[in-house]
């Protein structure tokens, strides 16, 4: 019986280190900090610039809406310039003497007296 074989086989030790180990060959391109670190670093970007994406497609949309509320905003306050314009010009018809002495002796029966009507009294 052969002791020694046996001693030297529980003598290694359990991790399995050895020379291989530290005469390992390396990559032409290592990442410095190992793949966790470059993975975690990746996921982090990749929600960052989806974040980012998802701002700027809502702020994209919030500046449409309010475009066309200001084209609304625009178009009513045209149209109630063409009101103000169209009342002023109907206004300035109903305030000439004409209108008025027409309107007075439709609504009014009121009529501006002729000469033969007006009577003095003293």
């Amino acid at each position: 019986m052969n002791y020694q074989n046996s001693m030297q086989y529980l003598a290694q030790p359990a991790l399995g280190l050895g020379f291989r180990q530290s005469l390992r060959r390396r990559r032409a391109f290592d990442l410095p900090g190992g793949n966790m670190l470059w993975l975690a670093a990746v996921k982090i970007i990749l929600l960052a610039l989806a974040l980012v994406f998802c701002l700027n497609l809502w702020l994209g949309s919030a500046a449409t809406r309010i475009n066309d509320s200001i084209q609304a905003i625009e178009a009513k306050r045209h149209e109630l310039k063409n009101d103000e314009i169209t009342l002023l010009a109907e206004r300035a018809s109903l305030m000439s003497e004409n209108q008025v002495r027409k309107r007075a002796g439709e609504k009014l029966a009121l009529f501006v007296p002729a000469t033969q009507q007006v009577f003095q009294l003293r």
